[in-house]
This record gives C-alpha cells, structure tokens and sequence, in this order.
C-alpha cells in the first residue's frame, strides 16, 4: 500500500488530482551501443573497437593521449521520461600506472560512429555534468582488478529528459598529464557474469513517467466499433482530424463535434486510451 505523505497533501500549492507513482526496486541495464578508444598511437577506431580493451589517460612521458568513447541505448526505452534514483556507470579496471590515478566521465555532446571515429576526427563533450573517480585497480595493487563505478545521474537525467544520448567520454582529469592511465575490460572481453570482469554497464535505478492518456474519439454505424490497430489509431489521433463513418466528409470534426454528433444522431462512439494502455469506452 502506498500512503502519500499528509504535509505534502495539505500544501495548498499541490493541485489534484495527485499521481503517485514508486520508484523501481530492481536496477534496469541499459544496452551497450558501443566502445571504441583513440590515441596517437593507436589513432582509428575501427581497429580498435574489436581490441578486448579501452584506455583513457596519458602514458609515454605525456606524449601520448588515450581517450575512451562509450555509448548506451537511452532512446525509445522505458528510461524516457523518468525520473533518476540513482545512475553507475561500472567499468572493470584492471591496469593502471599507480594504484591512485584519476579518469573523468564526460557527457558528449556531438554525435560520433565507431567506424570512423579517429584521432583527428572526435566528438565534443562538455565540462558540465561530469564525473571523476580516483580509485584505480591493478594486478599489482594489493586489491588485484576490480569495478569502479562513476556516478552519472545528471548525466543520465539529460537523456532520460530527450537529450541525445551520444554516450561518455573517458580521460585524464588534466590532459596535461606526464603518466596517468587506467584499461579497462571492452564489451570485446566477453563475460557478463556479475562478479566477473566485464566489459562497460549503465545500471540505472529510477522513477517511471506517469502514464499519459491521449483520448481519441470515432464516430461510426451501428453498435459495433471497426477492429484496428494501436498504430492506426495513434495515426487518426496524430492527423488532427476525426471523421464520420470512417470516410472523409466535408469537414473534419474535432472530438468534441465528433461525440456531440454521435450522441445526437444514435450513432456508437468509441474512445480510445492511447500509450499507457489500449482498450475501448463506449458510449
């Protein structure tokens, strides 16, 4: 049982009615896009992308810059237009040149493709809604390898409010670096098992949108309405008009006209619940 919370209720700036909705109790996974990484050594990312590795950071006295490029599925999932609880971005770390460096998550900004991303050719990020870790995991730190977790909430709201989910940047907290590097596991590695090194995972924690109802009124002949489709009747709802006896009449009728017409003429009418679920009214 949900009990809303009596100050909340009483607020005299809430307006009713009030939709309550919980927040999910399980973790959601979001599907992998891809992982790649560029450098001046290694500087195309369609070698690299199948390599069972990505590096970020710099290495070779600072002559060389490692940049990792991850992108997850946001778009057209149950994600859109929730609410984050909580956003991890785990990646499996298992060499790093001290067993204390530092490696940024940036959001990017620009969209990227994994066959042609090179050294001279990548995407923007921006320094805003960032996430930096300084643990660091290496066979020769006294902890061995392991996952470090970067917090990406705001990161993941932006997507989750329609922003483009190009994905995240990984490198040097300062690019001006002499040594600092991390490699971690690829989606190339080939393990999923939870304690098992892994390549990069989204896991988000989050409030669902509330449903939204579009009402679409039709009016037609007799007590039984014409069988079709949620994607037929999204597409009636999304032209703007509704219309008598499925034929197009001389003037299209808005759903107001369209159910004051069936009333008045004993015609059937059908009201349609779109989204959140798909089922008919009749009156």
């Amino acid at each position: 049982m949900i009990s809303p919370d009596a100050g909340f209720l009483a607020d005299p700036t809430v307006t009713y009615p009030v939709t309550m909705v919980t927040a999910s109790d399980t973790w959601t996974g979001t599907g992998l896009d891809g992982d790649t990484f560029v450098s001046d050594s290694y500087p195309s990312s369609s070698t690299n992308q199948s390599l069972d590795r990505i590096i970020a950071g710099k290495s070779n006295s600072g002559s060389v810059t490692w940049r990792a490029y991850i992108r997850f599925n946001i778009a057209n999932t149950p994600l859109m237009g929730g609410t984050v609880e909580n956003a991890d971005l785990r990646l499996w770390n298992y060499q790093s040149n001290t067993c204390d460096s530092r490696i940024i998550a940036r959001p990017i900004i620009t969209d990227w493709n994994i066959n042609t991303l090179n050294l001279s050719n990548q995407p923007s990020v921006t320094g805003q809604a960032f996430a930096a870790n300084k643990g660091a995991y290496d066979i020769d730190c006294s902890r061995g390898e392991g996952e470090l977790y970067y917090s990406i909430e705001e990161m993941v709201q932006g997507w989750m409010d329609g922003a483009k989910d190009y994905g995240v940047r990984l490198s040097a907290v300062a690019e001006s670096d002499i040594t600092n590097w991390r490699w971690y596991r690829s989606s190339e590695y080939g393990y999923w098992d939870e304690y098992s090194p892994r390549g990069p995972v989204l896991f988000v924690q989050y409030t669902p949108a509330p449903p939204k109802y579009l009402v679409v009124p039709r009016a037609y002949e007799g007590s039984t309405p014409p069988e079709t489709t949620y994607e037929e009747d999204k597409a009636w709802m999304e032209s703007g008009n509704v219309y008598h006896d499925q034929l197009l009449p001389p003037k299209a009728l808005s759903p107001e006209e369209a159910m004051a017409d069936a009333v008045a003429n004993g015609r059937s009418a059908t009201t349609r619940l779109l989204v959140a679920r798909h089922r008919r009214l009749h009156r």
